[in-house]
Parts: C-alpha cells; structure tokens; sequence
C-alpha cells in the first residue's frame, strides 16, 4: 500500500494560514487558545488539575453527582490519572439503600 503524500509548505505560507484561520475564529465569536494560558473558570477540570499540581496534592476521588452516561467520569479518569472507575446511577444507589 502506497504512502500517502503530505505537501511540506514554505514557513510563511503556514503563518499566513495560521493567522487567516485565528482571524476567522475572531470574527465568528471564538477564540483559540492554549490550555496552559487558560484564565480559570472556562475548563473546570483543567483547572483543578492545575490547582493540584501547584499545591502538590494528588486527586484521589472524584465525585460525578450526574444524570447521565458518566461522560465526566470518563473525562476525569483521563485527566487525573485515576485507576478506578466506579459507575452508578441515581438508581443504582437507591437499590443500595
């Protein structure tokens, strides 16, 4: 099976490209930024994850108090590291009781 072929353009091309594409983000109302230059409050787990490391301590429980599929849960496990993973839903809990 053949390769695919990517074009390697000039450094000022790809700028250019860069620029054009940031300036219509702007003018759409986004805006593109780097994790690490994020103001809190926009990616809350972004941001206790951040606070985390400043102040040397590890997340080792994460609660998701959801409705859903566990989208959150799944979000944490990535972002913190975290080798456990335990699912329940409300009604689950309320069988336990």
């Amino acid at each position: 099976m053949p390769q695919p072929t990517y074009i390697r353009y000039p450094l000022s091309m790809r700028i250019a490209l860069r620029d054009f594409g940031r300036t219509l983000l702007h003018a759409t109302g986004y805006w593109f930024r780097h994790r690490s230059v994020l103001p809190y409050g926009i990616d809350y787990q972004h941001d206790i994850k951040r606070l985390s490391e400043i102040f040397g301590l590890t997340v080792k429980t994460f609660f998701d108090v959801g409705a859903n599929t566990g989208q959150t849960s799944s979000a944490a496990l990535v972002n913190f590291l975290m080798p456990q993973y335990m699912h329940s839903s409300l009604t689950n809990l309320r069988s336990q009781l």
